[in-house]
C-alpha cells in the first residue's frame, strides 16, 4: 500500500472512531470519500470498505442519538420512501431481480444519506462545514483535470485519446467519464459562489472565489459538452436572483463571453460542435439509445422491465438520459416517485426563501438555497445526456435542502419565542 493510501485509510479509520460519538464528523468523512472518492484513484482502499464502515458507523450512532426524534418530520422524507417503494416493487417485477435488488439498496443508501443530512446539519456552522467538504473535494477533482489538460497538451489541441476523466477505480468510478466529472464538478459552481457571496471574512470569500474559478477552469478541461451546457445552466439560475432585473440578464452572456475569450482554442472548437447536432455522431448514438429506451418503456409502461437492467446482457448500454432510464427502468410509477422526488425538493428551496425574510442571517439563507437550487439544475441539466438517475450527489444536495430547512424552521421558532 502506498503511503498516500496508508493516509488516506487512517482518516477514514479516525472518522469511523470519531462517529461513534459526533456523528456529524462521520458524515464529513463520507462525503470526503464520496466526492473525491480516493478510493478509485487507489483501489486497495477498497479491501478495507471504508464507505460501508463510514456509515454504518454513522449511521448507528445517529439513530442513537435520534431514538426518541425518529418520527419527527418524517413527511419531509415521504417522496424519498415513495421512491424506495416503487424501485422494491419494481425489484419484485424485475426481468433481472438481482441486479434491480442492488439498485434498490443504492436507493435505500441515499435514503440513509438524506436523512443524515437532515438531522446532522442542525446549525449554520454546520451547513457552511458541510458546504466546504463537499466544494473542496471536488475542487482536488478540478485541480487535477487541470494539471492534465496542460500535461496533456489540450491547451493547442484536442485528442480525444487524452480526454481528461476523474479517478476511474477498475473502469467502474462514479466520476471515471469525462462528462460523469464534467456534471459533479459543475454541482460544485453554485456552492462555490454561495460560499463566496457570504458574509464574513474577506479571506474566506478570496478563498471561495478562487475555488469558483478553477473548478470551471477543471469543467474546461475535461472538454465536455453536457458540462458547458449545464455550467450556463447554473448561471442562468443564479443570474435570476440578481436585482435589479437588469443584471439578471447581463451576467449570463457577460459569463459566456469571459469563458469564450478565455478559454483555449480546443475547447471552443469542441463546444461549437453543439451547433450542429445532426452531423455530431455521439448525437446521433445517443438519438438511437433513447429510441432503444423509449421502445422498452412502451413495453411495460406501469412498472418498467426493471431498475439497473438497461445495461446488462449483450446489449447492455447506458441510457444517456436519467429521466428516460427511470421511466424505462421503473414504469410510469417509479418516474412518478422520482418527479415527485425533484418537485418537493425545488419546492423546499422555495419555502426557505419565503420564510427566511426577516430572521437573522436571511441573506445568507437566501444565497445557500440559490447555490442548491442551481446545483440541482445544473446537476440534472446534464443528466439529460448522462446515466445514473441514483448517484449519491443529487442525493447530497436533496439531503442539504432538507437541512436548510429545518434551520430556518428553527431559526423562526426561537423568534417566535416570548
Amino acid at each position: 500500500m502506498s503511503p498516500v493510501a496508508a493516509v488516506v485509510l487512517a482518516v477514514a479509520a479516525a472518522g469511523a472512531v470519531a462517529a461513534a460519538a459526533w456523528p456529524f464528523l462521520g458524515l464529513l468523512t463520507y462525503l470526503w470519500f464520496d466526492f473525491m472518492r480516493p478510493h478509485d484513484s487507489w483501489v486497495v482502499l477498497r479491501a478495507y470498505r471504508p464507505m460501508l464502515v463510514l456509515g454504518a458507523v454513522t449511521t448507528a450512532a445517529a439513530l442513537w442519538q435520534q431514538r426518541r426524534q425518529l418520527l419527527d418530520r418524517w413527511l419531509r422524507l415521504l417522496p424519498l420512501l415513495v421512491l424506495a417503494a416503487a424501485v422494491a416493487l419494481n425489484a419484485v417485477h424485475s426481468s433481472d431481480p438481482a441486479t434491480s435488488a442492488g439498485v434498490l439498496l443504492q436507493v435505500l443508501k441515499m435514503l440513509a444519506l438524506v436523512w443524515l443530512m437532515s438531522v446532522l446539519v442542525t446549525t449554520d456552522a454546520r451547513f457552511q462545514a458541510t458546504l466546504w467538504v463537499i466544494a473542496l473535494s471536488l475542487l482536488v477533482l478540478a485541480v487535477g483535470a487541470v494539471v492534465q489538460g496542460v500535461e496533456h497538451g489540450l491547451l493547442h489541441e484536442f485528442q480525444t485519446a487524452l480526454v481528461i476523466e476523474g479517478p476511474s477505480g477498475n473502469h467502474d468510478g462514479e466520476f471515471g467519464d469525462n462528462n460523469f466529472l464534467a456534471r459533479v464538478l459543475v454541482l460544485s459552481v453554485p456552492l462555490w459562489w454561495a460560499l463566496a457571496s457570504r458574509v464574513g471574512p474577506v479571506w474566506v470569500r478570496v478563498v471561495a472565489a478562487a475555488g469558483f474559478v478553477t473548478t470551471v477552469a477543471g469543467i474546461v478541461f475535461t472538454f465536455s459538452r453536457g458540462g458547458f451546457v449545464a455550467l450556463i445552466a447554473v448561471v442562468v439560475v443564479v443570474s435570476c436572483f440578481y436585482r435589479p432585473w437588469w443584471r439578471a440578464f447581463v451576467i449570463p452572456p457577460l459569463f459566456i463571453a469571459l469563458l469564450l475569450v478565455l478559454a483555449p482554442r480546443p475547447y471552443l472548437d469542441r463546444v461549437l460542435t453543439i451547433t450542429r447536432p445532426m452531423q455530431e455522431g455521439s448525437v446521433q448514438g445517443r438519438l438511437e439509445i433513447w429510441k432503444g429506451s423509449l421502445d422498452i418503456a412502451r413495453k411495460d409502461p406501469v412498472l418498467g422491465q426493471g431498475a439497473g437492467t438497461l445495461r446488462v446482457g449483450a446489449a447492455g448500454r447506458p441510457s444517456h438520459n436519467v429521466f428516460i432510464e427511470v421511466l424505462a427502468e421503473t414504469g410510469m410509477v417509479g418516474m412518478a416517485a422520482y418527479i415527485w422526488m425533484l418537485l418537493a425538493t425545488f419546492r423546499a428551496l422555495h419555502r426557505v426563501r419565503r420564510s427566511a425574510v426577516g430572521i437573522r442571517h436571511a441573506a445568507d439563507l437566501r444565497t445557500a438555497s440559490v447555490g442548491l437550487e442551481a446545483a440541482l439544475f445544473g446537476y440534472l441539466t446534464a443528466g439529460l445526456a448522462l446515466s445514473g438517475p441514483f448517484q449519491s450527489p443529487l442525493f447530497a444536495l436533496i439531503g442539504l435542502t432538507l437541512a436548510l430547512q429545518r434551520h430556518v424552521e428553527a431559526t423562526e421558532a426561537i423568534g417566535a419565542d416570548p
